[in-house]
This record gives structure tokens, sequence and C-alpha cells, in this order.
């Protein structure tokens, strides 16, 4: 603010009036808006966290979004040898209680262990090469291993579902 004699500026003292104003209107226009939010509870409390409910097919679902959120930025999968710890990350949820993401990481029904593989080839590969139909080619797999951060052949450890490099579910196989 520039003082001429001890005085305000006009200029100034003009800023000061039409920012007044401004800040008038936009309280007559938005006052009675945030008002009746207040009144109805909005800003009271925010939503509830919850614990997550794993399911073989919700679990093979959100690794695979968390697997395509990582192609996607990476524009490649993750090496297999550390899959896991690449994409966890990418599993939590806003809305999910801390730590509850880490339960998509492990197949529901097993008693310790993770129970997950990463299809080897696809291990550090852009999706379009990796080998075979998209909708048909194992991404992640239902694992017979129970280690973190399995990768291997489909065909040979596959103990139940799997899902694509296109994102379909694929139904064991049985003889």
């Amino acid at each position: 603010m520039r003082r001429q004699g001890g005085k305000l500026s006009r200029g100034c003292l003009i800023s000061v009036a039409v920012l007044a104003v401004a800040l008038g209107i936009a309280g007559a226009v938005f006052g009675p808006v945030v008002a009746a939010f207040a009144r109805q509870g909005f800003f009271d409390r925010l939503p509830d966290k919850v614990e997550y409910n794993a399911s073989r097919e919700a679990n093979l679902k959100a690794l695979y979004t968390a697997m395509m959120l990582y192609h996607d930025s990476e524009e490649r999968f993750p090496e297999g040898a550390g899959w896991m710890d690449a994409i966890e990350a990418r599993l939590n949820t806003n809305d999910l209680k801390k730590g509850e993401a880490a339960k998509k990481l492990r197949r529901p029904g097993l008693a310790d262990g993770y129970g997950y593989g990463l299809n080897q080839a696809a291990s550090g590969k852009y999706k379009d090469d990796v080998p075979g139909k998209p909708a048909e080619t194992a991404l992640i797999y239902e694992s017979k291993r129970t280690d973190r951060n399995v990768s291997g052949d489909p065909k040979q450890d596959l103990d139940g579902l799997a899902i694509s490099v296109s994102g379909q579910l694929i139904p064991a196989k049985r003889p």
C-alpha cells in the first residue's frame, strides 16, 4: 500500500472496496447453501472406514487393477521377483481402514501365506508383448506356492482361478 502524505492511495482504497463488495456478494449467494448443508449434518462426519471382505474373485480383480495402475505408470508389468511389493501401494483405497488393503494380497481360505503368482511370461513386459491371447493368458493366478512374490508358469503352478492379461477371470480347469 502506497501512502501519499500519510493517506492511502486512491487505487488501494478502490481495490479494498471492490474486494469487500465481492466477498459480500459471495456470502449472500453461497451462504444459504452452506447453511443448508450444515443443518443437514453434511459437515458433521466423514464416511466410516470399512474392513475389507475378501473373496477369491474380488482379490484377483483388485490385484489386476493395481497391476494395471502400475503398468500405466511404468509402461510395463513389474518384475516377477518383487511384483507384490511393486503394486502394494496401489491396492489402497480411501474407504478402507489402515492395513486392510494388505488382505488383497492374501488368498482367502489359506491358513498362512499369500497364494498368488505372477505369470513369469508377463514379468517386466508391456501388456501387448505378453505371449498368447490376452483374454486367455493368465496374468495373476492362484498359486500352489504361498510365499510372497511368487512368479512362475501358471500351467505348472495354477491352483484355482486366474485373471487374464485383459482382465477376465479364468476359471480353474478341472480334468
